[in-house]
């Protein structure tokens, strides 16, 4: 009798063990994997075709850099709680297929870049900071913990801001008063802060500047409409498309082999292609001429679209070889990479 009463308390508290696992394994927080992109969703108002006008538009965006006012933003790596403009963005990570969507920045400020290294659970964006970009930092180990840097606070602006694999350094575009105007250089910084390290030439308008797996940069040549790739030290310049007076390719991402570089072509539209960086195999994976901001996420491309024309910008992925056009969300706003206001 007592051995059958002891077996029916085992059976219970098994049970209830059973039970407590089933009800909170679905509420373990999603982590930062390869498969993990992040991006801007904007809910300001604006009509969907200024956004597109203004994302798309390279004079436009030459034109309104080379006129960037500047303000004085002190030194130091400072806090994320009083430095950042009021706004109605969004930093979104999502995984590649679309699911496990988790806002992380929700309508915090003026949000003007997002990327992500997922290997270091590291994101980086450029936000609006007393009227002018400044290059934010996010540490993404604990997501219900999101921990937010400001790296960037000198009397210039800075733009697109991208990691390295490895989440140590951030590269991006930085605004440089030479005295009759303002020239578009690639600039590279460790996410620690400290100094910023200008690595191109002021004869070069560097544009949409991104770390290879390799630690080289590449980059679009803003005069030419190529895009070339240095070295992190700005030495050994090489050139990857062969677009010079026929199109303007930028936002070029590399695949995590190394082999291969995707990028937005302007011609009659706007289309995702791919080539080899020594030069060979170019291919267009997209044709409707309104797609842009090719990211390379683990096994999948996740590009910007605004096909639909009835809805804003939208995410979207494919296959490598451009199969399997798959839209992830499905909103009113837009959604992006990166834009110039």
């Amino acid at each position: 009798m007592r051995k059958a009463f002891f077996a029916s308390v085992v059976l219970i508290l098994l049970s209830l063990m059973f039970i407590s696992c089933e009800s909170t394994k679905h509420v373990v927080p999603p982590t930062v994997n390869a498969n993990t992109f992040t991006f801007i969703r904007e809910l300001g108002g604006e009509s969907v075709g200024a956004v597109a006008h203004r994302q798309l538009d390279p004079w436009t965006v030459r034109g309104q850099g080379r006129n960037m006012l500047k303000a004085h933003q002190g030194n130091g790596v400072k806090p994320w709680d009083l430095n950042i403009d009021p706004g109605t963005d969004s930093v979104v990570l999502m995984q590649n297929d679309g699911t496990n969507e988790r806002v992380i920045a929700n309508q915090a400020g003026k949000f003007y870049s997002v990327q992500l290294a997922p290997k270091a659970k590291k994101g980086v964006f450029a936000a609006e900071s007393s009227g002018y970009e400044q290059v934010f930092v996010i540490g993404l180990t604990d997501l219900d913990n999101v921990v937010i840097t400001q790296l960037t606070t000198d009397s210039e602006n800075h733009g697109y801001p991208q990691l390295s694999n490895d989440g140590k350094q951030v590269v991006f575009m930085k605004y440089v008063d030479v005295g009759d105007g303002y020239v578009v250089q690639t600039a590279i910084m460790s996410v620690s802060g400290g100094a910023e390290t200008v690595i191109s030439t002021p004869t070069m308008w560097t544009y949409a500047p991104a770390f290879t797996p390799d630690g080289k940069i590449i980059f679009t040549n803003d005069y030419t409409g190529q895009i070339h790739m240095m070295n992190a030290d700005g030495s050994g310049m090489t050139t990857i498309t062969a677009s010079e007076g026929v199109y303007w390719d930028y936002h070029p991402s590399v695949s995590p082999d190394g082999l291969t570089v995707s990028f937005t072509r302007s011609g009659e539209g706007y289309d995702i292609y791919t080539q080899h960086l020594d030069g060979t195999n170019l291919k267009q994976l997209t044709t409707d001429g309104m797609s842009w901001d090719s990211l390379y996420v683990n096994n999948k491309i996740v590009f910007c679209s605004h096909r639909d024309e009835a809805s804003g910008n939208e995410m979207y992925s494919m296959n490598l070889d451009g199969t399997s056009q798959t839209r992830l969300t499905n909103n009113s706003v837009n959604e992006y990479f990166w834009y110039f206001d």
